[in-house]
C-alpha cells in the first residue's frame, strides 16, 4: 500500500486536488506546498482563473509579473481584466481643462502605451485561454472603453485567440470581435452603435448572448441577424417588452430566454420599491391581493409575448421565476396562462 503522497500517480493527485478545491482555494494553496508532485497538480487549479484589477499602472505591473513567473501563463484558462481609469481621468481633466478629449489623450499617454504593450504580450502567451473578461469596474466609463479598444486594436491581425469561447466585454471593445473569432458565449455591456453592432455580428458562432445596459433592442436586432446558432438570450435591463421583443423575431432557433425584473418591462406591474412600501402593503390585504393579480396578468402577458415571438422557446426565466414551455401540449394561450413557474409535471 502506498503511504507517501509523492508515490501516487498523476490521476490520483488530480482527483485529490479536485476534492480539496471544493473546500476553497486557500486549502488548495496549502496542499500545493506539500511536495513537488502535488504542487504541479495544484497549480493548474490555483491559477486556472486570474483576475487583474486596478489603474493602468497597477494592471501593467501585475501583468508583467505574471509574465515573469515561469510557467504561470500555461495554467490560465480564464482571464479577467478590470481597468479603472477614474484617477487618470480626474488628473487629466485638472491639467487640461478639456474633459471632452480626455479619453483620446489618455489612450496615447505613456501609461496607456505601457499598459497596451503588457496586455498584448500577456494575451499572446495565454495559449490555453478559454474565457476572457475585459472591461472596467461598474459603472463603466467611456475613457476606459476607449483605452481598452485602442490597446486591442493595435494588435488586430497579429493577435488571434482561437481557443477563447467565452467573452465578456464592453460593447465598444470591438477589436475583440476579430481577436476572438471562435466565441460561442458572448456578453456585452452598454448599447453598441450601428457600426459596433455590425462588427459584433461577425461572431457567427455565438450560441449564448447576454446584453446589459440596453433598453431598446434595435442594435441587438442588427447584430444578431447573422447569429444563426443563437439558442440562449439574456436581457438584463428593463424595456418596453411589447415594442422591443418583436424586434428579435428572426431568432427562430432561440430556446432559452432570460429577462430581468417584471416591473421593468412596462406591463402594468408596479410593486413597492422599498421595504417601507412592502410593510404598508402587507397590512392591507386588499391592496396585496390586487398586486398579486397585477403580477399574474403581467406574467401571463410576458409569457404570451415570448411564446408568440419565439415559437420554439423551451424556457423563460423572468423575475426569478422559470417557466418550462416544453410541458405545453398545444399553442393555446389558456394552457400557457395556467403554466406555473418551476412546475414539476408528469407526462
Amino acid at each position: 500500500m502506498t503511504t507517501c503522497l509523492s508515490a501516487l500517480n498523476a490521476d490520483i493527485l488530480d482527483l485529490l486536488c479536485d476534492a480539496v478545491r471544493t473546500t476553497g482555494l486557500e486549502a488548495l494553496k496549502a496542499l500545493s506546498v506539500t511536495n513537488r508532485q502535488l504542487r504541479a497538480a495544484a497549480l493548474s487549479r490555483v491559477f486556472s482563473a486570474v483576475r487583474v484589477e486596478g489603474t493602468m499602472r497597477e494592471c501593467t505591473e501585475v501583468m508583467r509579473e505574471i509574465l515573469r513567473v515561469k510557467g504561470l501563463v500555461g495554467y490560465i484558462r480564464k482571464f479577467t481584466l478590470k481597468l479603472d481609469v477614474t484617477e487618470d481621468v480626474i488628473e487629466d481633466v485638472n491639467i487640461h481643462k478639456d474633459p471632452a478629449n480626455s479619453a483620446a489623450r489618455l489612450a496615447v499617454s505613456p501609461a496607456a502605451v505601457a499598459f497596451s504593450a503588457a496586455l498584448i504580450e500577456l494575451l499572446s502567451h495565454l495559449v490555453r485561454l478559454q474565457s476572457l473578461n475585459i472591461g472596467d469596474p461598474e459603472p463603466a466609463i467611456a475613457s476606459s472603453e476607449s483605452i481598452l479598444n485602442y490597446s486591442l486594436k493595435s494588435a488586430t491581425g497579429a493577435l488571434r485567440l482561437d481557443s477563447v469561447v467565452e467573452l465578456s466585454t464592453l460593447s465598444g471593445c470591438t477589436a475583440l470581435s476579430a481577436i476572438c473569432p471562435s466565441v460561442t458565449r458572448l456578453s456585452l455591456i452598454d448599447r453598441p452603435s450601428s457600426e459596433q453592432a455590425e462588427m459584433w455580428g461577425t461572431l457567427t458562432r455565438v450560441e449564448c448572448l447576454t446584453v446589459k445596459g440596453i433598453r431598446d433592442l434595435e442594435s441587438i436586432q442588427a447584430m444578431t441577424r447573422s447569429m444563426k446558432h443563437l439558442t440562449e438570450l439574456t436581457i438584463k435591463d428593463g424595456m418596453d417588452i411589447r415594442t422591443e421583443l418583436p424586434r428579435l423575431s428572426h431568432l427562430q432557433s432561440l430556446r432559452v430566454l432570460t429577462l430581468g425584473y417584471l416591473f421593468q418591462l412596462e406591463l402594468g406591474y408596479h410593486p413597492p420599491q422599498c421595504g417601507f412600501g412592502w410593510g404598508q402593503l402587507r397590512r392591507d390585504p386588499t391592496r396585496m391581493e390586487n398586486l398579486r393579480a397585477q403580477r399574474g396578468r403581467a406574467l401571463n402577458e410576458a409569457k404570451r409575448l415570448a411564446r408568440s415571438v419565439f415559437p420554439g422557446l423551451e424556457k423563460l426565466h423572468i423575475d426569478g421565476a422559470t417557466f418550462d414551455f416544453s410541458w405545453l401540449k398545444t399553442g393555446d394561450f389558456d394552457e400557457l396562462d395556467a403554466l406555473e413557474a418551476d412546475s414539476e409535471q408528469t407526462a
